[in-house]
Parts: structure tokens; sequence; C-alpha cells
């Protein structure tokens, strides 16, 4: 079949996070792009294959890989949030450009959002305002990321405990219904153990201050990071790590004491509940009875949740917090940085998603509102 015809009004899934973008049709079995979310800003005027000859202010995701060390990187999101409008649109020709659409194309498909919970609504606007003026869509939807993550397990009853690059969120769907009042969030995530891992190898003399630093850091952290439990700290042992330049770095305690900070956040003096903590609010926003399940049901979801020993870890600290008779039982997928994505898949692709979609016209007749109250 050729892939044009797969262009017939199949709705688009762009799961929207503040490491990774990631986008394809419904009906895939996994997103087709997936792309780092930053942009690369050239650091000298004559660079050596520099892209300014095709009058482009800057590249997009893995396109700054070739020129990985003659770019600064810039993070077109924060905590889940767009910087400005025009970062919206830059991220949205890559992606259209990326799933080889003409303008034509373009138009005719649905879009879905998946964005964090309790995200500013302006976001929300902004994201809705580009679409519908700039590539003309004719109809939008906007979803939470953790309630699709627990849709992608075929699942309509948990609590889920979602941590990515950006924010860790948590909330209770309760047979397909969420519970509002267990929304919990806090603007901690990948992100702020990639930073302190970096300040702790600064400390330790190694200069890795700049974009091209944090980039590298990340790789250390995704590689040898691990989660401990207070009794098996001194049990860890150092590991060695090859840098850009063939210079080997041994990464002793900083391996378990950056992302420590995920479950102890006053470590680095963040004044937040560690990601813990949020997960047992949550659950204890509902009666006695359902708490009871709740604990039994817990999804794990986002790329935090790949970190080693973050399953065990929570396990034991969720255990320290829930009722004694409570019986504590995790999952985590095989795909975690997937889940919001392929349960954005699911959801359109359900009969019942026809009734879900606004279009151009109602969101001109009733107004923005209307983006924050046909929603999940």
């Amino acid at each position: 079949m050729d892939s044009k015809s797969l262009y017939s009004k199949t709705p688009i899934i762009i799961d929207i996070g503040t490491s990774s973008i990631k986008a394809g049709l419904s009906g895939q079995e996994k997103p087709s792009l997936i792309f780092p979310n930053y942009f690369g800003e050239m650091k000298y005027s004559k660079s050596v294959g520099s892209w300014k000859d095709d009058d482009k202010k800057h590249i997009i995701g893995n396109d700054c890989n070739k020129y990985f060390g003659v770019v600064k990187l810039k993070y077109p999101l924060s905590h889940g949030i767009f910087n400005n409008s025009e970062d919206i649109s830059s991220i949205f020709d890559y992606i259209y450009s990326n799933l080889d659409m003409s303008i034509t194309e373009i138009k005719e498909h649905p879009v879905l959002i998946a964005e964090p919970l309790l995200n500013p609504q302006e976001n929300r606007r902004n994201i809705a305002k580009v679409l519908f003026d700039t590539y003309k869509i004719e109809q939008i939807f906007f979803a939470s990321q953790p309630i699709l993550s627990l849709f992608s397990t075929s699942s309509t009853s948990g609590a889920v405990l979602e941590s990515g690059d950006g924010v860790t969120q948590s909330c209770i769907i309760y047979e397909g219904y969420t519970i509002p009042g267990s929304f919990k969030r806090i603007n901690l995530g990948g992100k702020e153990v990639t930073e302190y891992l970096q300040y702790l190898l600064n400390k330790k003399g190694l200069e890795l201050r700049n974009s091209d630093g944090f980039q590298i850091t990340k790789k250390i952290k995704e590689e040898l990071c691990e989660i401990c439990s207070p009794e098996n700290e001194n049990k860890l042992e150092p590991k060695n790590y090859t840098l850009p330049d063939d210079s080997i770095l041994e990464i002793g305690d900083e391996r378990r004491l950056a992302p420590e900070i995920l479950f102890n956040p006053l470590i680095r003096e963040y004044e937040y509940p560690g990601i813990q903590e949020i997960l047992a609010e949550s659950i204890n926003k509902t009666n006695v009875d359902l708490k009871l399940q709740l604990y039994g049901s817990i999804l794990l979801s986002g790329g935090n949740t790949n970190i080693k020993g973050m399953k065990e870890r929570i396990y034991k600290e969720i255990k320290k917090l829930a009722p004694n008779k409570a019986k504590i039982r995790l999952h985590t997928p095989s795909n975690p940085e997937n889940c919001c994505w392929i349960g954005g898949n699911i959801i359109s692709s359900l009969e019942i998603s026809k009734e879900m979609w606004i279009s151009v016209k109602e969101y001109m007749e009733k107004g923005e509102n209307i983006l924050h109250t046909r929603t999940i």
C-alpha cells in the first residue's frame, strides 16, 4: 500500500515531552517520529559544515547530532510548557516535514496532543492557535499524559505515576473516569537529575557546564545511574564512562546521589514532596475501599522509570506510606517512555473518539474555553 494512502483523515498523535517528542499516525504500532526536543544554534559565525546557506535560524532534534560541538543547544520547553509561539511553529514544521506531509494533507488530519497534567491553560491555547491559524487544522484534542499511559495498558482503573524529564505527575482513573482532586504534579524530573549529576561531576573537577556538557552528562545518567535503597547505598560499585575525547571517567557515589533527588528533593533545596509522596497523596484522595484497590494497581510510566532500581525503590517507599493491609502491586511496561503515545493511539482509534474532537468551527463559535472542558 502506498504510504500516502494512509493519509485519509487519520489522526496524528503527538506526545509533547520536555526531553523528546513522539509523533505518528493513529493505527501504527509505535510512533514513527521520535526526536530530542532541542534546537541547535551555531556558536560561531563561520563554522565548517554550517547550515547557514539554507537560511535556517536553527536546526532541530536529530539534525543537531552532526554539528555536535559547534552548536549551542536551546530548549523550547520548560517543564512541559512552550517558551513562545515561534518555538511551537518550529516544532510542528519539523514534525510535519518528517512525516512527509504536504500543506493539503496537513489540513486533513485531526491532531491529538498529549501534555502534562495541570499545565497552564495559556500553553494549550497557544498550541491550538498555531495549529488552527497557521496549519489550518480542522480538528484537535488535548489529553493528559498519565491518563493516556493507563489506557495503553488496556485498563480503565488504576493509579499512575509518570515521571519524565520536566514533570513528575500522578493521578487516579476509576472505570474510565478521572478523579480531578487526585491530580498531583511537581516540576521535578530527569532534567533536575542531570543537573545535579552535572554539579557533582563539576565538583569532581570535570567541567561540563555548557549545553554540550549537559548532553554528555545526560548520557552518563542514562547509562550509569542507579536508584538504591538507603540500606544498600554503600554497595554500589564505581563504573567507568568513556568521554568523547576517549578519556575515562570513574563514576562513584554520583551514580546513586543524582537520582536520589527524585525521592528527596530537599537535597537540592527543591521544595517539593518526593515522587513517592505525590503518588500516595493521589491515592489518599479516594475513599477507603478504593484506596486498597489502587495500591494494588499502580502504573509506572515515563523515561525516569527506566532508571535501574526505580521499581524496587518505589515499592519500598510506598509500602511505608500505605495502610498495613494494602497489597502493593506495581506495573512497569517494557516501553514506559512510549506509554502515553500508545494510549493516545488506542483512544483515537475507538468509535467514541468521534465525539471528542474539537473542530475549528466549534472553537470559533464557543471560544477557547472548549479546549479545557472537552478533554481528558
